[in-house]
């Protein structure tokens, strides 16, 4: 399997965007893609997206990404009732999109009042973390585990 290319990550996170906002879902991307766009370029395999999505809001989500998306709505249900995290595919360029529920915690609501609308192509916006809170989520992750993550202690 390649790796996208970034602009195939940039068109895919627009894509995906577009698809959540149409379904009316409030959320932002994370990860390694949020800190290359405030300036710290990473190399990445997959897309981290924080949605704040509920069981009923499912199938609005899959009707909304369409055919170009991978999605197994019963699944993502359950997901939903559980409030985990799944994983999804966009089926042309085969990125990995991992999708994170928004916590119930005053930080995580925090994050999402703070995201970033950034124009990434003409005419195409993508709500992302804003910087700050990219780089404390990557600390929060470096302390859950363990301090000893060198993926995420390599900023």
């Amino acid at each position: 399997m390649s790796v996208p290319a970034p602009t195939d990550v940039a068109s895919v996170s627009a894509a995906l965007g577009e698809a959540l906002e149409r379904a009316g879902i409030q959320y932002f991307v994370g990860g390694s893609v949020a800190s290359s766009v405030h300036g710290a370029p990473r190399f990445t395999r997959d897309l981290d997206v924080v949605v704040d999505l509920s069981e009923a809001r499912v199938p609005a989500f899959v009707a909304a990404a369409g055919p170009d998306f991978d999605i197994d709505e019963e699944f993502h249900r359950e997901e939903a009732r559980r409030r985990g995290s799944w994983n999804i595919f966009h089926v042309p360029s085969m990125l990995k999109i991992d999708l994170f529920f928004l916590k119930g915690d005053p930080f995580s609501a925090n994050q999402l009042a703070r995201r970033v609308s950034i124009e990434i192509a003409p005419g195409k916006k993508v709500y992302f973390a804003s910087p700050e809170d990219t780089i404390l989520r990557k600390l929060l992750w470096h302390r859950e585990g363990n301090e000893s993550s060198g993926q995420h202690a390599s900023w």
